[in-house]
């Protein structure tokens, strides 16, 4: 079976959360994914950036705003967990990407997608030369290095937020249900693997 034919089989609503490194394609994976179930998707992230912008901010500026002010990571999340429980009660299939959503909907299938540090920068680097727009609304890069650093910083502080909030490190795969490496793999065969696993799981 293919990816479209997984997500046909798969009768009742589901509520999966994806979290993942950065650079992974959890975002490229949750959208095919959504589309297939023909579902809703929530994104955190793109809530995030949205905020930064109206506060006349970077994601890097917003993140280190947020470390500070504890609210802000508390008050997203709990509407985050809301809106998705909400649709999810009405009947749809509900795919939410953020790092920590797996600790917020405990009930739902939980997904870590991740790739290597070197690797998920060159994807992020190659999206951003690709885009004719800063639709991250991130800091400029100057090559691989530099994003390959900033990518590590971004990450180290999100763990630490994570931890100082919630007690947990989302890297850790013992939280998830199905933890996929995309490093070496097409994002199809990412998606194959997601809808796979929730069609088996819908099955027991």
């Amino acid at each position: 079976m293919d990816a479209k034919e997984y997500a046909a089989a798969i009768i009742k609503p589901v509520l999966i959360s994806v979290s993942g490194s950065p650079g992974s394609g959890k975002s490229s994976a949750s959208i095919i994914a959504t589309e297939h179930l023909a579902g809703q998707r929530i994104y955190v992230g793109a809530i995030c950036r949205d905020m930064a912008k109206g506060m006349g901010m970077s994601i890097e500026q917003f993140n280190d705003y947020a470390s500070v002010n504890t609210e802000v990571d508390r008050e997203i999340d709990k509407k985050v967990a809301q809106r998705a429980r909400q649709l999810y009660s009405e009947g749809n299939n509900v795919i939410v990407e953020g790092r920590t959503q797996f600790y917020h909907l405990k009930e739902s299938s939980k997904i870590y997608i991740f790739t290597s540090l070197e690797e998920g920068a060159r994807r992020i680097l190659q999206q951003r030369r690709q885009s004719q727009t800063d639709v991250r609304n991130e800091d400029e890069v100057k090559d691989l290095d530099e994003m390959i650093a900033k990518a590590s910083g971004r990450e180290e502080n999100d763990v630490q937020r994570y931890i100082k909030f919630y007690g947990v490190d989302h890297r850790d795969h013992r939280h998830y249900d199905k933890v996929i490496d995309s490093t070496s793999i097409s994002i199809e065969s990412v998606v194959l693997q997601v809808l796979e696993f929730v069609y088996q799981k819908q099955k027991k």
